[in-house]
């Protein structure tokens, strides 16, 4: 039987030299870490107070909470923010009012489409967003 000293060598380079390859091949592409978590927030469908349920949750601040959901639209598991989301709202955390972004005139507008007066408007559009509805106050308005 003849022994080869330098096979398991090789087999190291060789792995190594694959592993490195890999690595730079890896980092030669768009890496998520590249991507600006604002962007990606300010890009998605999620508002202030979708930022403001997870901030409540976890015990970080609004522009940490949409640092997180940017982050994890870039990291492609953006799927995951719904569930965080109602969590947040089965632990009892609510959107307020001045969370919403809607103007005075929106709710206005809403309390005659909804037969109802400014402040109930107000605590609704609260609710949708808080419930992630926010398509329900954009269609109300004609969006």
């Amino acid at each position: 039987m003849t022994h080869y000293p330098s096979r398991p060598r090789t087999r190291l380079a060789l792995a190594l030299m694959m592993s490195t390859s890999l690595t730079l091949a890896a980092a030669s592409l768009a890496s998520p870490a590249q991507a600006d978590p604002s962007d990606a927030f300010f890009s998605s469908s999620y508002t202030y107070c979708d930022a403001k349920l997870i901030g409540a949750l976890w015990g970080i601040s609004i522009e940490n909470a949409k640092s997180q959901i940017g982050q994890k639209i870039i990291n492609g598991i953006g799927d995951n923010v719904p569930t965080i989301l109602a969590e947040s709202r089965r632990a009892g955390n609510r959107c307020d009012w001045v969370d919403t972004g809607y103007a005075y005139s929106d709710a206005e507008e809403l309390a005659g489409v909804w037969g109802t007066d400014v402040d109930r408007a107000k605590a609704k559009i609260a609710a949708y967003l808080t419930n992630g509805q926010k398509f329900v106050v954009d269609r109300a308005l004609g969006h």
